[in-house]
């Protein structure tokens, strides 16, 4: 069973207290992200900690999930202007129509290919590149997320660069 599909009481007690946090964090969260965004990222906050339950001990349990609500901001932050969510439609870009057929689908079935040699990719590749070329994280940023050494975020992008410049030509 994923972690979404876990009922809130099966989340444990960390989830019930960080529950009560949760009028704060709204605040919090609200003064920082467009008024549409709030429950998105309340929820990525909570999803999170349900994560992260199993794995660490937390201390302070304030501080733990307002640092999540922090990053989660913080990496909203860093999308690129022209950034839309799966689903989401850019203003620019919706219209279809303003381009021959024939190269929206030959668009559409590279785009394809690229996200599935992505999602190909080992896990911790996977995530060190999406967090680097898609949410403008710096290795040294990658390095503290997942704890590993700058050097090993080198390591998985260079990983990473040849795959997929080796699936892009075998194409």
């Amino acid at each position: 069973m994923s972690v979404r599909d876990r009922p809130i009481d099966e989340v444990g007690e960390r989830g019930g207290e960080a529950i009560r946090l949760r009028a704060a964090l709204k605040r919090y969260v609200a003064r920082r992200v467009p008024a549409g965004d709030v429950d998105d990222v309340l929820q990525d906050v909570f999803l999170n900690l349900a994560k992260a339950e199993p794995q660490y001990s937390i201390g302070n349990l304030s501080a733990y999930v307002f640092r999540i609500a922090s990053n989660l901001v913080l990496a909203r932050g860093r999308r690129p202007a022209w950034y839309a969510p799966v689903g989401e439609a850019s203003g620019e870009l919706a219209d279809d129509r303003a381009f021959p057929p024939d190269r929206v689908l030959a668009s559409k079935q590279e785009l394809r290919s690229v996200m599935h040699d992505i999602m190909a990719l080992p896990e911790r590749t996977r995530d060190v590149f999406l967090l680097h070329r898609f949410e403008d994280f710096t290795y040294a940023e990658i390095a503290g997320h997942f704890d590993i050494s700058l050097s090993a975020v080198e390591k998985h992008m260079i990983k990473a660069l040849r795959r997929l410049s080796h699936a892009a030509n075998a194409r």
